[in-house]
């Protein structure tokens, strides 16, 4: 598997080249650690959510911003190179679902994805 698919090389993922020697006091291994906690954090926040677990308040607020920053919700996802302009587009697609399903009426989404989804895609097992 290459490094793009596999996530070593993402485009939205921590450059070390361009990472300052250290940025408002915090040196480069201080950010890692910083970084390590904040990754492990979220993936529990995930696993309540979504796994087994008693979510906490906040874990989907959480969530969510952390998917509209992955997702580049509110920026571009042009790239020079079409294929990580076209993995950028279908993150996006998949956020703006979530943010649908999330904030819009149910008939509201039955007319906007009228169509684009078949029975049977909608539920597990089907």
């Amino acid at each position: 598997m290459d490094d793009f698919v596999s996530g070593d090389d993402d485009p939205l993922g921590f450059d070390e080249a361009e990472a300052p020697e250290s940025a408002e006091g915090i040196n480069l291994r201080e950010a890692h650690q910083v970084a390590e906690r904040e990754y492990r954090s979220l993936s529990a926040a995930f696993k309540r959510v979504f796994g087994e677990g008693q979510p906490l308040p906040d874990d989907a607020g959480r969530i969510r911003v952390f998917l509209a920053r992955f997702c580049r919700a509110d920026t571009s996802t042009f790239d020079k190179d079409a294929r990580v302009h076209a993995l950028l587009e279908g993150r996006r697609e998949v956020y703006q679902l979530v943010y649908d399903l999330v904030g819009m009426r149910e008939d509201d989404i039955v007319r906007k994805y009228e169509g684009r989804m078949y029975p049977g895609q909608l539920t597990e097992g089907s």
